[in-house]
């Protein structure tokens, strides 16, 4: 059993593919002005994490089994060499979400062939009410393998809920909403623009639907780091997340050559065919292409090094697109990983499971203490 001394990995912040799968529910409504997403920076990892081109910074691995590419690229990192827990961010130092809110908590371990994490679910940076949903604190448990393979056939990421989550200890979530509000039910939250500058929002709990590399690297830990400069463009991204296939997520850049003298931005080869304010997937068609920039069908390639792993990016499905491996339990649902509790009913929190009223999006998944 390798244990990761958890002292050295205790971060503590001060200052606060359609309809068809999932169990989430979100009511989330607001208003977004970034819709950029991972490609922003590279700068300011803690530790000794990892880029595309296997040097400092933040790095990771991903893919998918189907539509996959054939190895053109340098964003693999060794992730899957040992304990990845140096991308994670350090948040001793973290504004957190503001005073009114619990300070950030980050705790990351590698035990035999898993990676386990643990967060309470509070930004480290400061929270942005975009929907009627509460910032409320979790206990996130997440366990996802070290050795992740690529599987013969993809799985289909949940249609709400919990996909993977990221270097700060954040879930993210796939590029759909839930069935509220009704007229953008299942549609796609960035094109509707009901996101905060990082792209994440509130339901059940804080979680992403798409990635912004400044707010997702050490020099990020600020109050606003939406504020910051964006990162070097000819620099390959860190890494950002993980997926619960147990892939590593990149930002949009990467290595186009095994010796990086090459860095592009990764794209998504999901095409918008429709209108994408409802049902997100089927609003956009995956168009395979041999374009070496250009992703699979699970947002994902095989990197010059023979390393699987996906590229966050700015085009639909933004982080993921299904599971190129195979996801461990506690995919969909509210986050959790199969490690948290439902939160009880909070002021201004339209989700309230054990307030005995069963309404809004809450059905007998997502809410069975009501429904």
């Amino acid at each position: 059993m390798a244990l990761v001394s958890a002292s050295a990995l205790l971060f503590t912040g001060c200052g606060d593919s359609g309809p068809g799968g999932g169990t989430d529910g979100e009511t989330e409504t607001g208003s977004m002005e970034e819709s950029t997403t991972a490609g922003e920076g590279t700068g300011g990892s803690t530790g000794a994490a990892t880029t595309e081109d296997g040097t400092g910074g933040q790095g990771g691995t991903g893919g998918t089994g189907a539509d996959t590419d054939d190895g053109t690229d340098t964003d693999d990192t060794g992730a899957g060499d040992g304990c990845p827990a140096d991308v994670f961010l350090d948040l001793s130092s973290a504004p957190g979400a503001g005073d009114a809110y619990p300070d950030p908590v980050l705790e990351v371990e590698c035990v035999d062939d898993k990676l386990l994490v643990h967060s309470n679910g509070i930004p480290h940076y400061r929270f942005i009410p975009i929907t009627p949903n509460a910032l409320v604190e979790q206990d996130f448990n997440w366990e996802i393998t070290l050795n992740p393979e690529v599987a013969p056939e993809p799985t289909d990421i949940p249609l709400l809920g919990l996909v993977g989550f990221t270097v700060n200890g954040l879930p993210f979530f796939g590029a759909n909403e839930g069935p509220q509000p009704a007229d953008e039910a299942f549609g796609d939250p960035i094109y509707n623009q009901i996101m905060d500058e990082c792209l994440g929002h509130t339901a059940f709990s804080y979680h992403y639907h798409a990635l912004v590399e400044r707010c997702l690297i050490q020099a990020g830990v600020v109050d606003e780091p939406w504020s910051n400069p964006a990162p070097p463009q000819g620099e390959p991204s860190p890494i950002l997340a993980f997926a619960y296939d147990g892939f590593p997520i990149y930002g949009a850049r990467g290595c186009l050559d095994e010796g990086c003298a090459e860095v592009v931005e990764y794209k998504s080869s999901w095409v918008q065919i429709d209108d994408p304010t409802q049902n997100a997937w089927d609003a956009y068609e995956y168009q395979a292409s041999d374009a070496p920039e250009q992703l699979d069908r699970c947002n994902g390639h095989y990197g010059p090094k023979g390393d699987y792993h996906y590229h966050a990016t700015a085009g639909f499905p933004y982080i993921i697109g299904c599971f190129a491996g195979t996801p461990g339990e506690g995919v969909g649902g509210d986050g959790g990983g199969g490690g948290m509790e439902l939160p009880q009913c909070e002021p201004g929190q339209t989700m309230c499971c054990g307030d005995d009223v069963c309404d809004g999006p809450e059905t007998a998944d997502n809410c069975p203490a009501d429904c």
